[in-house]
């Protein structure tokens, strides 16, 4: 299974907020002063649906959405400092699977990330 095959939905609550807004709302908006280390966490699901649920194929499974995963937290960084940070870190990583099964239905493995970056804040665009 290939890992860019894989639908993913990604939740990020204060930021998609952030990112509709002009800079100039944001520093009007927003409680933490520029420089600040503020956490900003970040929430990534994807589901794989699993040709039959052996041990090989579940375990083959888990690997590429946790590497599907791994490489979209590796991007997080850059999105966060292209909107809202002047530095950035992941602080922590955790993901979890489970195997959904229904009658009558294909077996599939959801994946869900949560992770936790540190950032510093921009300056505040004067403009």
């Amino acid at each position: 299974m290939k890992a860019g095959r894989f639908p993913i939905r990604v939740t990020i609550a204060a930021l998609a907020v952030a990112s509709l807004m002009p800079a100039s709302a944001i520093a009007q908006s927003r409680t933490f002063a520029a420089g600040q280390l503020v956490n900003v966490n970040v929430s990534f699901s994807t589901r794989v649906q699993l040709a039959d649920s052996n041990e090989e194929t579940l375990a083959s499974a888990q690997q590429a959405g946790r590497k599907y995963i791994y490489n979209m937290v590796s991007k997080e960084c850059a999105v966060l400092q292209a909107t809202i940070a002047k530095s950035c870190r992941l602080n922590s990583l955790n993901i979890s699977a489970q195997v959904r099964e229904r009658n009558n239905m294909p077996a599939n493995l959801h994946l869900n990330g949560n992770a936790r970056f540190a950032i510093t804040l921009k300056d505040e665009d004067p403009g």
